[in-house]
């Protein structure tokens, strides 16, 4: 069964998909709060994990940098209610901790409508970071 996302919300949910890469960029702490709930929650498959606040810290920090990051593909299913499910293929540019790295990562996330706005509750991704090579 195919479901289907009518699209004002596919375009909703892509705006606050580039307005988290946007925040990333700009290691723009004051958006990332407004985009990420309380409870936001990050894990890899290693087990990593990471909360709201890792986040802000790390923008906040500039241990990371990105330079450029391209939603590669963006994919989008709903789930209950106001409830949406991204699947993304990206390519990260940037320094950590003074090293240049380019990765094309997989990421997941799960968007939800809090008071009409949305936000990032979850974000997973699989670990796997393919080096590629800088533009």
């Amino acid at each position: 069964m195919m479901s289907f996302v009518r699209p004002t919300t596919q375009i909703r949910v892509n705006q606050r998909e580039q307005e988290l890469v946007n925040a990333k960029l700009g290691a723009d702490v004051a958006a990332l709060d407004n985009i990420l709930t309380d409870d936001y929650n990050y894990f890899e498959l290693d087990k990593m994990q990471l909360l709201k606040e890792d986040e802000l810290l790390i923008a906040e920090s500039k241990v990371v940098v990105f330079e450029n990051i391209k939603i590669i593909d963006f994919r989008l299913w709903p789930l209950l209610g106001s409830t949406y499910r991204t699947s993304l293929l990206l390519e990260f540019y940037g320094v950590f901790a003074g090293k240049r790295f380019a990765k094309l990562r997989d990421l997941n996330h799960s968007w939800i409508e809090v008071n009409g706005i949305l936000k990032l509750k979850f974000a997973y991704s699989t670990g796997i970071g393919i080096d590629i090579e800088q533009p």
